[in-house]
């Protein structure tokens, strides 16, 4: 399990630490998951972050913090860890199947579906935005701009339909709040009250 497979890596750690860039720290395999890469970032902000990307698990740390201390919050967050490699697997799983389909198609349906979804939203959160974007990035499904354009990825279209229209809100909050502060979650609270017992809030988008 993923604690016996923590503890293994503690016990083949090596030292190769270093501050502003990524230092691989070691490897694990998890049963049905496949080999997955420890990463470790080391920079000025104050909190520890946990990323599950593309086979690697990225930790971001503030300088100073001791591996014992990075390898207690990746066993406390066993669960969390669990879900973001299964969602890890399956975006790797949706890249090889859009590979197969008509991307410009795709393409076509995101921009009809999120147009509309953020002419709707607007409405009921009273907010507006000037151009919607669509791109192919495969790490963020949603982005906005001060300027009020907003982008989306047509990956997105691979999600079921509450992903995608929690994304549209998330964006358009951002035409009020542009941060993340406890003014902005009031605003997709009020349109999605159930955010915080959702995996929407592990979805990629800023």
């Amino acid at each position: 399990d993923i604690a016996r497979s923590i503890e293994h890596l503690k016990k083949g750690f090596t030292n190769s630490f270093s501050y502003g860039k990524i230092v691989s720290i070691g490897e694990f395999d998890m049963n049905e998951y496949k080999s997955y890469k420890i990463k470790i970032v080391y920079s000025g902000r104050k909190t520890v972050g946990i990323t599950v990307k593309e086979g690697n698990i990225i930790l971001r740390s503030p300088k100073g913090v001791k591996k014992d201390e990075l390898f207690s919050i990746l066993e406390k967050h066993k669960p969390w860890l669990n879900k973001a490699i299964e969602r890890d697997r399956a975006r790797t799983a949706q890249g090889a199947l859009i590979s197969s389909l008509d991307e410009g198609k795709l393409r076509r349906e995101a921009y009809e579906y999120l147009s509309e979804k953020c002419k709707e939203y607007a409405g009921v959160m009273g907010v507006s935005y000037k151009k919607i974007g669509i791109n192919g990035a495969k790490g963020r499904f949603g982005s906005c701009s001060s300027k009020g354009n907003i982008n989306f990825s047509y990956r997105l279209m691979l999600y079921p339909e509450c992903a995608r229209e929690y994304v549209v809100v998330h964006e358009l909050a951002h035409m009020k709040e542009m941060n993340h502060s406890k003014r902005f979650y009031s605003l997709v609270l009020g349109v999605f009250p159930d955010y915080y017992c959702t995996d929407f809030a592990t979805l990629e988008i800023h």
